[in-house]
């Protein structure tokens, strides 16, 4: 019988906790002095919690966790919840940084025709260039592919034309009648001396992908390489995720979204109900971000620089607005988060949200309610049919203060929406691998794509539209009257959200 790697680290993680635990029962038996001494360096930890520049949700949970068990909970903490990197990984970062940020190279003819639009989008372009280093783009057709058998569909018509290259990055990639497809094509395509790498991460795929697949993938040249490779061993890193998705054909062609390399993606196995998800593809200029966002995640996972000149050849098309595909780590000053909050606190007639997990922060909190009470049309979809729930209890626990500020909220009638997207005033909006959570504005490697004057937004708009029709609609009233015990395990899991 196989036995899931996970079980496995699962296994040899909780004995490593185990045996700290036995230490400090140990310690705490024969000096109790130790306790006392413990006490006050879990108060210091605190006061030095408080003085960082973390997220003030972030930073209330560790102070509860650290000051009910003190010495417990500094060593999880600074196993855990600090943000030290090693020089080695400060390195790899770095250079990586350095890679891409040569390559920036914004036209200011579209800065500027972008500013004459009004409406301050120019703006949240600035800001996108300023935090990721990713230009805006004229000269570029999207087309927004939802649900995720849509954007499946177009993804393997795309991969059968590659005649150069081909880029994929995934956070899962598991068995499946999904990946079946993809590969034979992957196959195909080496066989025809087109280039093909493949990034996953870790953690996403250790118990999903085949037996035998990167060793199927070395026999036909197709190079692979892991992202953070899980070990036995508690540390910070262990944590920070791969978590986009994306896919380059020849430099002029890119997807993202929501779909990872499984099943449920794309309602050929069923998980939770209707799974609801996609995502965009872009053809033109702005796929040179895509480009540029593999080969930077490429030269920090393997050290391999790859060079730039030969993917760097996108074709532009007739102009279809603007367009900057854009990406987020931990490192980079919660750009996703950022982002979305310039949207919601420009909108002036609505704003509608679609969102697997609503885990969010007390500005983000603040920002939607300050538009609804402002008049904002501020619509929320979540599912109605959940994949953890834990989470589910947390996202429930924002419901009550967001429609007492008036903000709609909505689930996902048919099962669960694992779409990630945002639209405003139909002028502006963002696509990809975003969820609104602590996870993903703050832990993870994200990609996504901004929008402004694109045709691609009625697409959007259609969707969500289409969303509405099968959703749920929360009753504020009603909902105050659900039970005692569903009410106290969200308060329960909003508290400790942010440590999720």
């Amino acid at each position: 019988m196989k036995i899931k790697r996970s079980f496995l680290i699962g296994g040899i993680l909780a004995l490593e906790l185990a045996l700290l635990l036995l230490a400090i029962w140990g310690l705490n038996q024969r000096a109790a002095y130790l306790y006392g001494a413990m006490e006050i360096i879990s108060l210091i930890v605190v006061v030095l919690l408080i003085y960082s520049r973390d997220n003030p949700s972030y930073k209330i949970s560790w102070a509860i966790v650290i000051l009910v068990f003190p010495l417990f909970g500094v060593f999880i903490y600074l196993i855990a919840g600090t943000h030290y990197l090693s020089p080695g990984l400060r390195r790899m970062i770095k250079r990586a940084k350095s890679f891409g940020l040569k390559l920036r190279r914004q036209d200011p003819e579209v800065m500027q025709a972008l500013s004459n639009e009004g409406g301050g989008y120019v703006k949240q372009a600035r800001f996108l260039l300023t935090m990721s280093d990713k230009p805006v783009y004229k000269g570029t057709k999207a087309e927004i592919l939802l649900p995720g058998e849509k954007m499946h569909a177009k993804m393997v018509e795309e991969l059968k034309r590659a005649r150069k290259f081909i880029f994929m990055e995934f956070f899962i990639i598991a068995k499946s009648e999904m990946l079946d497809d993809i590969t034979e094509i992957l196959k195909q395509k080496a066989r025809e001396g087109v280039e093909v790498r493949l990034i996953y991460d870790d953690a996403g795929s250790m118990d999903g992908m085949p037996r035998g697949f990167k060793k199927m993938c070395k026999e036909y040249g197709i190079k692979t390489a892991a992202f953070n490779p899980f070990v036995p061993v508690l540390n910070k890193f262990l944590e920070y995720r791969d978590h986009r998705k994306i896919v380059v054909i020849d430099g002029d062609v890119g997807f993202t979204g929501g779909i990872n390399i499984a099943d449920e993606y794309i309602n050929r196995i069923e998980l939770h109900g209707h799974w609801y998800d996609g995502g965009i593809c872009l053809y033109g200029s702005a796929v040179r971000n895509f480009t540029i966002m593999f080969l930077e995640m490429w030269l920090m996972i393997t050290g391999d620089d790859l060079g730039y000149e030969k993917y760097l050849v996108s074709t532009p098309r007739e102009d279809d607005g603007y367009v900057q595909p854009f990406n987020d780590s931990p490192f980079s000053g919660n750009v996703s988060e950022g982002a979305y909050m310039n949207i919601i606190s420009g909108a002036n007639r609505y704003v509608y949200i679609a969102t697997p997990y609503l885990v969010i922060d007390h500005e983000m909190t603040i920002t939607l309610c300050n538009m609804a009470r402002a008049g904002v049309d501020v619509r929320i979809v979540t599912p109605h049919i959940p994949d953890k729930w834990y989470v589910y209890a947390a996202t429930r626990g924002y419901y009550q203060q967001l429609m007492d500020c008036g903000v709609n909220i909505y689930e996902y009638a048919p099962g669960f929406i694992h779409a990630k997207m945002i639209l405003s005033d139909d002028d502006v909006g963002i696509i990809g691998s975003v969820n609104m959570d602590y996870r993903s504005f703050y832990l993870q490697f994200e990609d996504a794509v901004w929008l402004c004057k694109n045709n691609a937004l009625k697409q959007m708009k259609k969707e969500f539209e289409r969303i509405f029709e099968v959703s749920i609609k929360i009753d504020p009233e009603e909902w105050k009257k659900r039970g005692v015990i569903a009410k106290l395990c969200e308060v329960l899991m909003r508290l400790f959200a942010p440590l999720m």
